[in-house]
């Protein structure tokens, strides 16, 4: 499995972020477009939620990865698997047929660019403020990007997106992985009562 080099920054202003892009001459790879994602998990999955697998729509392609966290609070935390496949629903299927769980279905919003060695995405989730993730190939990539972009490298956060809502809303991280419908519309009708449709 390939180790992710990436960090967030929570909390963002948007237009502040996308000039800072600009003056950096950073490309922009993909406007905002609505991600669409299924999370699956083995059957048992633990507080931590260290091992699951994805099967996204991107807009303009499709991925099935698997992900395995191994440590928290690290920018080399977590290790990837991903494949780019045809069928959202066949992907599942195959998930399903290797005996994974269905424990969430989510949606966000992704604008992504690149700027030096790093892939910089703005991401909008249900019932979060837009934050940044910078990718890299390394971590002295990651700090380059981030400094030049103005964030203090060690105001970052590591890790997956249940890590955000868990600080955010004072819940532990189970409480995401297993909130079956996790939209927009959703969140907009119900806030963050949304989390408690997939607790037992």
């Amino acid at each position: 499995m390939n180790t992710e080099f990436e960090i967030k920054f929570l909390d963002i202003a948007e237009d502040l972020v996308k000039n800072q892009l600009k003056e950096q001459k950073a490309r922009q790879l993909k406007p905002k477009t609505l991600m669409k994602r299924q999370v699956f998990h083995p059957n048992k999955i633990d507080e931590a939620g260290d091992t699951w697998a994805r099967v996204r729509d991107e807009g303009d392609k499709i991925t099935m990865s698997v992900k395995h966290a191994v440590e928290s609070n690290r920018i080399d935390c977590v290790k990837e698997a991903e494949v780019v496949v045809n069928s959202f629903a066949q992907a599942c299927d195959l998930l399903l047929g290797l005996g994974l769980n269905p424990s969430s279905y989510q949606e966000n919003y992704r604008e992504t660019w690149a700027l030096g060695r790093c892939e910089v995405t703005i991401d909008t989730w249900p019932g979060l403020n837009p934050f940044v993730e910078i990718e890299g190939e390394d971590e002295n990539s990651v700090r380059q990007v981030s400094e030049a972009l103005g964030f203090a490298y060690e105001d970052g956060v590591f890790g997956s997106i249940d890590i955000i809502y868990a600080k955010k809303y004072a819940i532990p991280r189970k409480f995401i992985t297993t909130a079956k419908r996790l939209t927009f519309e959703g969140f907009a009708l119900q806030g963050e009562k949304i989390f408690q449709f997939g607790l037992p």
